[in-house]
C-alpha cells in the first residue's frame, strides 16, 4: 500500500513511549512491503533531521514548529474552541505541506498519529478521497482528568480540570471525523464508545516490542534486588509517580531496609526530581543512552503511575527483558497481565511497599513472574503480529468504502 503517516514529531530517537510506538509503526509497515511517506511536525523540543528515519520509510518530510508553552497564549486560549494542548500543534505551513503532498502523490490511506494532529483531519479530507485513520495512543482528556483528581486544589489544578473538559469536547468532535480508529487498549476503545460517543469503526491494536532491539547484552550484569523507575520525566504523570513513590512509599521501605537504593532514569527531569539526587540513596539518570541496557542493569521495575492513560510501552519492553514489574492498575492498564502471575499490582503506598518486600524475600515468585512476563509479550506483543492486524483493519475499511 501507499501510506501517508502524519506525526506530531519526528519519531527519532525512539526513546519514549510515543516515539517508540510511532517509530515501530513506520518501521514494520515498511518491512511489510508498504511505501510509507512520513510527514512530521518538527518541534523545538524534539527537533531532528527527517533523514534520521530514512531507513525505515520511503520518504520523510518535516515542517518546523515551536510548540513551547507560552503563558499568554495559554491564558488567551480560553476564548478559543481548540484546547491549548492541540493549538500548539496547529501550523498553516504544515496544512499547506499536507495539501502539497496529497496533490502530488496518490495514497491508499492516511494514518494520523494521535490527538495533537487530529485537528488536520479536515485538511486531509479536503485533498484526498483515501480513508483517514487515527492512531489513538491514549484518550488524552482522561490523563488530565486523572491529574486533576490527584492534584492539590489550586489555580493550576483548576486549569488542569478546564483542559480536561476542553480536550474531551475536542476528541468527541474530531475522532468521529476519521474513517477508522486504532485504539491502543480495550479500555480506551470502550471509553471512546461510551464517553465520547464515537461511532466510526474502532479496532484495538496495542503497541509492541521490537525484539530486534530488546535482546540481552551479555556484557551487562543484573544486580539482584535492585529497584528502578524509568520513563520520560518531562511528562507530568511520570513526575507525579516518581514524587509519590519517594514521599509515600520509600519511607515505609526504609523501616525494613535502611540502606535501600532507588534508580530513576528518564530524559528532561524537572528540578524537583533532580533534587532527589541529594538523597544519597536515590540515583537520577537524566541521560540513558540505551533503555535495554538500563533495564538489564537492575532487577525490579516500579511503575507507580496514578494519572496516565493509554498503554505503558516501557512495561512490555521490561517484560521482554524478563523484569519483575510492580505497577499500579493505571500503569498496567490495557496490558495482558494478571497479578502474581506475570506482574505485581499495587495501588496504595502500603501495597507497593509490601510487594517490594515480597520480591526481596521470595526468589521463586520473582523467577515465575519474570518468565511468565516474557512469555506473554513474546506471544501477544511482537510488532510483526501487530502490523498484520493493522493491515487487516486498513483493508477492511478500504473494502467497506468501495462497497458504499
Amino acid at each position: 500500500m501507499e501510506i501517508l503517516q502524519i506525526t506530531p514529531r519526528i519519531p527519532y530517537p525512539p526513546h519514549d513511549g510515543g516515539a517508540i510506538a510511532m517509530y515501530n509503526t513506520t518501521k514494520y509497515l515498511h518491512k511489510a512491503q508498504n511505501n510509507v511517506t512520513v510527514l512530521s511536525l518538527n518541534t523545538n523540543k524534539h527537533h531532528q533531521d527527517p533523514q534520521s528515519i530514512k531507513d525505515i520509510c520511503s520518504a520523510a518530510y518535516a515542517v518546523d514548529i515551536n510548540t513551547d508553552i507560552r503563558l499568554f497564549k495559554a491564558m488567551f486560549n480560553i476564548f478559543k474552541k481548540v484546547p491549548y494542548n492541540v493549538e500548539r500543534f496547529i501550523s498553516k505551513k504544515f496544512a499547506q505541506k499536507i495539501k502539497e503532498i496529497l496533490l502530488t502523490h496518490s495514497f491508499d490511506l492516511v494514518h494520523v498519529e494521535g490527538t495533537f494532529v487530529a485537528w488536520y483531519v479536515d485538511t486531509i479530507k479536503q485533498w484526498t478521497k483515501a480513508p483517514v485513520f487515527l492512531r489513538a495512543h491514549n484518550v488524552e482528556y482522561l490523563i488530565w482528568e486523572r491529574l486533576y483528581k490527584h492534584a492539590r486544589r489550586s489555580t493550576k489544578a483548576e486549569y488542569i480540570r478546564y483542559l480536561a473538559k476542553k480536550l474531551k469536547r475536542f476528541e468527541k468532535e474530531y475522532f468521529n471525523k476519521f474513517d477508522g480508529i486504532l485504539a491502543i487498549t480495550e479500555q480506551d476503545a470502550q471509553r471512546m464508545r461510551d464517553e465520547l460517543n464515537i461511532t466510526v469503526p474502532i479496532q484495538v491494536i496495542p503497541a509492541g516490542v521490537d525484539f530486534e532491539t530488546f535482546t540481552f547484552n551479555p556484557e551487562i550484569e543484573t544486580l539482584p534486588n535492585t529497584l528502578f523507575l524509568f520513563g520520560s520525566l518531562d511528562w507530568m504523570p511520570n513526575v507525579e509517580s516518581v514524587l509519590w513513590f519517594y514521599y509515600q512509599v520509600l519511607p515505609k521501605l526504609k523501616v525494613y531496609y535502611p540502606d535501600i537504593k532507588i534508580h530513576i532514569g528518564g530524559k528532561n527531569p524537572p528540578a524537583e526530581v533532580l533534587a532527589l539526587h541529594d538523597d544519597k540513596q536515590v540515583f537520577v539518570y537524566p541521560n540513558v543512552p540505551s533503555a535495554r541496557d538500563f533495564m538489564q542493569s537492575f532487577e525490579i521495575m516500579l511503575v507507580p503511575l496514578l494519572s496516565g492513560g493509554g498503554m505503558r510501552i516501557k512495561i512490555i519492553e521490561a517484560m521482554a527483558m524478563q523484569k519483575v514489574i510492580i505497577s499500579t492498575s493505571v500503569g498496567a492498564e490495557g496490558i495482558l497481565v494478571q497479578n502474581k502471575e506475570n506482574i505485581l499490582i499495587a495501588n496504595t503506598s502500603e501495597e507497593f511497599a509490601a510487594c517490594i518486600r515480597l520480591c526481596f524475600e521470595d526468589v521463586l515468585l520473582k523467577q515465575k513472574i519474570a518468565q511468565n512476563a516474557y512469555n506473554t509479550v513474546k506471544k501477544h506483543y511482537d510488532w510483526h503480529t501487530i502490523t498484520q492486524k493493522t493491515m487487516q483493519f486498513y483493508r477492511s475499511i478500504i473494502e467497506q468504502g468501495k462497497n458504499e
